[in-house]
């Protein structure tokens, strides 16, 4: 789900189950939305002025939405809810190179979109990517990441004469 009118009906609906997968995409699509935010600000190139203050206030707000979002998958995990968007997965595999079509959260800080990364390791619930132009954090241009966190609709296929 990339908006929130798509969750309208999860939202409405009497079945808990559906109510929490609303409650997550909701959550997951402003924390998206405020990432982007962030990075434009951080880029200099926002329209609008923020205090420094503000910026901070926003990067408290997106590592307490994060924790939400945990909880939600917890939560999920826990009460056995499917929140996977169910769009198709590109099939990739060691080698193969990829450019982020959004924002990607990572631990160590967030990745913008159009980063390109290569697949570099492939296992049944996660995956390695390395960043060739990219540092992930100061001393690695490498980045674990689970499935779960990542999915065919976050990243598309580059051909060699990308």
């Amino acid at each position: 789900m990339k908006n929130l009118e798509e969750t309208v009906d999860l939202m409405l609906s009497n079945d808990p189950k559906d109510q929490l997968k609303a409650e997550y995409w909701q959550t997951k699509i402003r924390l998206d939305r405020l990432t982007e935010e962030i990075a434009i600000y951080d880029a200099g190139v926002t329209p609008f002025d923020l205090p420094s203050f503000s910026r901070e206030e926003l990067g408290l707000q997106r590592v307490r939405m994060d924790h939400y979002l945990d909880s939600l998958r917890e939560r999920a995990k826990n009460e056995d809810v499917d929140i996977t968007d169910h769009e198709p997965e590109v099939e990739v595999k060691v080698g193969t190179k990829v450019r982020l079509k959004r924002n990607l959260n990572a631990a160590n800080g967030m990745l913008p979109r159009g980063t390109v990364a290569i697949i570099a390791l492939e296992e049944d619930d996660e995956l390695m990517l390395f960043f060739p132009d990219y540092l992930v954090n100061s001393d690695t241009k490498l980045l674990r990441i689970c499935r779960s966190e990542i999915g065919g609709n976050d990243y598309e296929v580059m051909t060699d004469a990308q």
